[in-house]
């Protein structure tokens, strides 16, 4: 259902953005800090200490504000989950990978 919910209000976005019925909702997270979630889980950013995160997002994110550690590492965390659950989601089935096995 959250799902649903959010399609539901990318798809009222999308059609008040095509009527001309601004301004929408902003979103709740900063999309800078999504691409830097997205870019570095997996390549060390979820080992960081909470101090060192923010210092890490102090000097690569184009947002222009300091960076609250404590925020961070939960933003950190619910990202952590979706990846969780999208890689559950697309490998439920078991035909992720199939394609690469040999004959």
């Amino acid at each position: 259902m959250e799902a649903y919910g959010k399609h539901e209000r990318t798809a009222r976005d999308f059609q008040r953005i095509r009527f001309g019925k601004r301004p929408i909702k902003p979103a709740k997270s900063d999309p800078h800090h999504f691409d830097l979630f997205e870019i570095g889980i997996g390549l060390g950013l979820e080992s960081l200490r909470p101090a060192e995160l923010a210092c890490c997002f102090d000097i690569l994110c184009p947002c222009g504000h300091a960076h609250n550690a404590e925020a961070l590492v939960k933003q950190r965390g619910r990202m952590e989950r979706e990846i969780r659950k999208a890689f559950e989601a697309a490998t439920r089935g078991g035909n992720i990978g199939t394609h690469l096995e040999g004959p």
